[in-house]
């Protein structure tokens, strides 16, 4: 089942184009991972899913709907979201921020269930973010807030989770829990995961299916294998590449020479 379907997105906010008659469809139950150099259009991309840009009539439909005629809070039903920018200057605890990822389902002054409280537990729990639950949201290090606006996104428990570079703050161990976590979801709940990455190899390891993009055009898109080729990543990166097997796992890794 087509989850989201683009059909020729063009952007143009200035003199230049950002996207450029971008198609593509995401299936449900996939892992996706959209990749491709600084200013090739990546965030645009995600905002438009998420209409925080409002797209052209036809071009995006979700679930076969034009997603102008989809209102924000079932959208919000729909697709969750973790943008690049973790900030957020109000006085609420970790643990208020992500509780926000039930709003969607709540009348206005509802009380949440225990329902919603233990699927805030979890997502914090899945996101090694429960220890500082009753901190200051504000106080958090960079990575802390990742993994609490990440926890968010869980929690709000959608069919689609959309992540923009969800990784960029997190050490090494960090990252591989939260591509981890989103992996499990991905193969035990059937949820269909859009992420933007900058990390080729974890684009390699943890995705179905990527899509390359360059200045504003799809380049390739297709398996990691099909699209992470070293004549692809020369032309799109400017840059030559080991493209080595990997023995243990039967996967490859991405090295620039």
């Amino acid at each position: 089942m087509e989850f989201i379907n683009i059909r020729g997105l063009n952007w143009k906010p200035e003199a230049e184009y950002i996207l450029k008659n971008v198609s593509v469809n995401f299936h449900e139950g996939s892992f996706y991972g959209i990749i491709g150099p600084n200013g090739s259009g990546k965030t645009s991309l995600l905002r438009h899913m998420m209409k925080r840009i409002e797209p052209e009539r036809q071009a995006l439909q979700l679930k076969g709907q034009d997603i102008h005629d989809v209102r924000q809070r079932d959208l919000a039903r729909e697709m969750s979201w973790v943008p690049q920018n973790t900030s957020i200057d109000v006085n609420y605890t970790a643990y208020q921020i992500v509780m926000m990822g039930r709003s969607p389902y709540l009348r206005p002054f509802q009380i949440e269930s225990k329902g919603d409280l233990k699927l805030v537990q979890e997502a914090m729990e899945q996101t090694n973010s429960w220890q500082f639950r009753n901190k200051a949201f504000h106080t958090l290090s960079g990575g802390e807030a990742q993994r609490v606006i990440a926890a968010r996104a869980i929690a709000q428990d959608t069919p689609i989770i959309i992540l923009d570079e969800p990784v960029s703050h997190l050490d090494i161990r960090h990252q591989k829990e939260l591509m981890e976590t989103m992996r499990l979801l991905n193969k035990k709940k059937g949820k269909t995961i859009l992420a933007v990455l900058h990390d080729l190899n974890l684009a390699a390891r943890y995705c179905d299916k990527l899509i390359l993009l360059d200045k504003g055009e799809i380049f390739a898109q297709g398996t990691p294998k099909e699209v992470l080729t070293c004549e692809n990543l020369s032309k799109v990166y400017g840059l030559e590449f080991y493209c080595l097997e990997h023995q243990e796992t039967n996967g490859f890794y991405l090295i620039p020479k």
